[in-house]
């Protein structure tokens, strides 16, 4: 059956407020490795908040120090728990119904996240929808510690949704995300670009 509309819900701002990449990490390696990463990194922060040097993304060069060299089924395992216990405890109610409520309407509801899709699609496969997320390198089964090929966000987000759909096939693109600077996302809304989810 024909969609009659696609909805792009921005995963990090709308479903969980807090950091969505940091939240994974944390669990897959544990709280104290995490805050002394965050100590390791903290200076390149404050470089990268004052536009004095720019890196690739802090999610990239964390995620190189804690998998780089480690076995992809460690992560993936990792992933798939973190993804079917985890997320369903913070994931709140209103969520499921609103995306139950444009499924009814066969609508097509992707997730979008700068998080790891080896997280999100579990979850998200459970509900009935897709992700367009951060992949992993990895080459015969052990991580590079690279993201492929870098992180889902900014206009890397607008390039994956084109790969991946064609918006002239649905009758209406609907976007949920409160960031305030993804114009290029709100862009691709033919209706009024809503900002609450719920």
């Amino acid at each position: 059956m024909r969609k009659t509309g696609i909805v792009f819900v921005d995963f990090d701002s709308v479903v969980l407020s807090k950091k969505t990449p940091v939240r994974f990490l944390s669990y897959a390696v544990g709280k104290r490795k995490m805050w002394f990463v965050r100590m390791l990194f903290r200076p390149l922060m404050w470089l990268q908040t004052l536009h004095i040097v720019k890196f690739k993304s802090l999610h990239e060069r964390a995620f190189h120090y804690l998998f780089a060299n480690k076995p992809q089924a460690l992560l993936e395992e990792k992933a798939q728990r973190y993804s079917l216990e985890v997320l369903p405890k913070i994931i709140d109610r209103q969520t499921h119904q609103k995306i139950r409520w444009h499924l009814e309407r066969h609508h097509e509801v992707v997730m979008i996240s700068s998080g790891l899709s080896l997280w999100l699609t579990p979850w998200a496969r459970n509900k009935g929808v897709a992700v367009v997320a951060t992949e992993v390198e990895a080459k015969e089964g052990v991580l590079s510690g690279n993201f492929d090929p870098c992180e889902c966000r900014g206009s890397e987000r607008i390039r994956r949704i084109h790969q991946a759909y064609d918006l002239d096939d649905f009758d209406s693109v609907f976007i949920y995300t409160r960031h305030t600077d993804d114009r290029e996302l709100l862009a691709l809304s033919h209706d009024k670009p809503p900002v609450d989810f719920y």
